[in-house]
């Protein structure tokens, strides 16, 4: 039985010796995925929007991320729903790094369920002065991440249609109540 704490005590001992040891060495360096340095996270050029009614002949880009200053530009699209490169709805200068509500006006009036696109260009013209175009394609270009065109696709509605659409709402619950009101007064008739 001695002989078991005998050897427990040595195993404690040869631990602590250990452990001291390895407290005294310099900066004992660990693999690189197992240090706890930070490792810096590169962004990637991205764009999101959300459907929405436009408010004051502008829409608003919710986030933006760009490595370099560039543009937001709004394209309308086709009956079939595609990109019409040509029909340039708005466009908004944005700065190198995040950019958050990135409000755009439009150009032109665009039509409620109207689906609009948003790509994302560098600045690579004259600095704010957007210059994309078929007679200057190498100013101004697409931003691409691995081969594809930063773009978001999304509906507008306009003031006009939803407040249309929100009198129409009232006036059928209105209606409703009513036809439910007259509904109630029969039956407490034909009660009588």
């Amino acid at each position: 039985m001695n002989k078991n704490y005998l050897i427990i005590g040595l195993i404690i001992l040869a631990l602590v010796v250990i452990g001291v040891i390895a407290a005294r060495q310099p900066d004992a360096t660990l693999p690189e995925e197992e240090q706890g340095t930070e490792m810096e996270t590169e962004e990637t050029p991205s764009l999101n929007v959300s459907d929405q009614v436009v408010t004051d002949d502008s829409v608003i880009i919710d986030n933006v991320y760009s490595e370099t200053a560039g543009w937001v530009v709004l394209h309308r699209t086709t009956e079939d729903g595609e990109l019409d490169p040509a029909a340039i709805a708005g466009s908004a200068a944005v700065q190198a790094g995040e950019n958050q509500d990135v409000v755009i006006e439009l150009a032109e009036t665009v039509e409620n369920g109207e689906l609009l696109v948003a790509i994302l260009h560098s600045d690579t013209g004259e600095e704010g002065e957007y210059e994309f175009s078929e007679e200057t394609p190498d100013l101004d270009t697409p931003v691409q991440v691995d081969g594809e065109v930063v773009i978001s696709f999304f509906t507008v509605s306009t003031e006009e249609e939803t407040e249309e659409t929100e009198e129409a709402v009232e006036e059928t619950e209105a209606e409703a109540d009513a036809e439910a009101e007259g509904e109630t007064e029969t039956e407490a008739e034909a009660a009588e």
